[in-house]
């Protein structure tokens, strides 16, 4: 049975050589290509199936995420930056990219690679207050939005990619309970889905720590 297939693209060997390292020790992760450039990246996957591709091409990115996600579009997405997300602000799309890491963070590429497979969303926490998510309109900022602490904690554990399941078992509360609150923070923050509602507790800076 095979595991996760991981590609990658980066022009930076020295740190790819880390990254593949980390993915090579992982049971359950399988490194499908490395590759230095788009032409590269456009033959490795013609011919190779993934299911997470990690991105680092400084600032052209985002738009390579966009031109991957067109001609496939299952592929989930991260980036990695060395620009500790200020070079990206307000470009975030999560319908293109899934997670978005500094490259200071390395350590947190493999819990990335599991939550984005697991069709979650991954920003490391100093990072998530810092994005303008292009998801909700700029007028969606919405007054006098507050949370109590189990809503918080939950917020903060959706946002880092976990399911219902997972967060009861951080909560100690039943998968039930957890939707519950989910469906009230939905209710509350006027919105249908997580993206929405992780881009609406960015845009209203929602405390989570």
């Amino acid at each position: 049975m095979t595991g996760t297939r991981i590609g990658i693209i980066s022009r930076d060997e020295r740190y790819i050589r880390e990254i593949v390292t980390q993915i090579k020790c992982q049971p359950g992760l399988e490194l499908a290509f490395e590759v230095k450039n788009d032409k590269q990246l456009c033959e490795a996957l013609e011919s190779t199936f993934v299911h997470v591709i990690l991105i680092d091409v400084g600032p052209d990115a985002m738009s390579l995420a966009s031109d991957v996600k067109i001609r496939y579009p299952n592929v989930k997405i991260i980036v990695l930056s060395n620009c500790d997300f200020e070079g990206y602000s307000g470009e975030i799309h999560f319908r293109d990219v899934r997670g978005f890491i500094s490259k200071h963070d390395d350590k947190e590429i493999i819990k990335a690679i599991k939550v984005v497979n697991n069709e979650g969303i991954y920003i490391v926490d100093h990072g998530a207050e810092r994005f303008h998510i292009h998801l909700v309109p700029r007028s969606a900022k919405q007054s006098n939005l507050s949370v109590n602490l189990r809503e918080r904690t939950v917020l903060k554990l959706i946002i880092q990619g976990f399911t219902s399941k997972e967060i009861g078992e951080v909560i100690n509360k039943s998968h039930r309970t957890v939707e519950d609150i989910r469906e009230k923070l939905y209710e509350k923050f006027k919105v249908k889905n997580k993206e929405q509602l992780i881009a609406i507790a960015v845009k209203n800076d929602i405390e989570l720590s």
